[in-house]
């Protein structure tokens, strides 16, 4: 079973380095180039059994602190349009 979650580890690292590279002509391509390859660099560390338990729980709170922020600013915009063109 650990050699299967190594593959997986393996896969995510190959993808997620392909998706940084993908990123050279988007307009803030240097925000996801950095997310892109720290999390290809994370995939690495867990494939070769290096990755310390502190990264795991600091990648893991700054992906829910980007992603409520994301939700907060589409939810909040969402609304806004709603009761904007809200049909009578």
């Amino acid at each position: 079973m650990k050699s299967f979650f190594q593959i997986v580890g393996s896969v995510f690292a190959v993808l997620f380095t392909w998706a940084a590279y993908l990123q050279y002509n988007d307009p803030d391509a240097t925000i996801w180039f950095i997310i892109y390859g720290l999390a290809a660099f994370i995939s690495v560390l867990f494939v070769v059994n290096r990755l310390p338990f502190l990264i795991t729980i600091f990648s893991c709170l700054l992906a829910a602190a980007g992603a409520y922020s994301q939700w907060r600013c589409r939810i909040s915009r969402f609304y806004y349009w709603r009761r904007r063109y809200r049909e009578y």
